[in-house]
């Protein structure tokens, strides 16, 4: 459950400065299973974007182009640490812009 905490814990800490710049998020925890995940869903004037993470590490990061629909990424990671999970994150918000 580390890496769920610790995206809960980014989103709360950085909607503020994503929403300086045109990025809004929401944070969502999905039903209890038996794999607890979440997503998070990010938003700009010209992309629609989700990330889903798992208690595993598993993250799958998309992005489509709010006007078209055309997907703009698709990427599945595992991440070793909270941390690198994070970093994923980040790096796939900056290029939402």
């Amino acid at each position: 459950m580390e890496y769920l905490e610790s995206l809960e814990d980014w989103a709360s800490n950085n909607r503020s400065k994503l929403e300086k710049t045109g990025v809004t998020l929401a944070f969502v925890r999905c039903p209890p299973s038996e794999k607890p995940a979440v997503y998070i869903d990010f938003d700009t004037a010209k992309t629609l974007a989700r990330v889903t993470a798992w208690s595993s590490g598993e993250l799958q990061l998309e992005a489509i182009e709010a006007g078209s629909g055309k997907q703009l990424i698709v990427e599945a990671h595992t991440a070793e640490n909270s941390e690198v999970m994070i970093e994923l994150i980040k790096n796939f918000v900056s290029r939402l812009a």
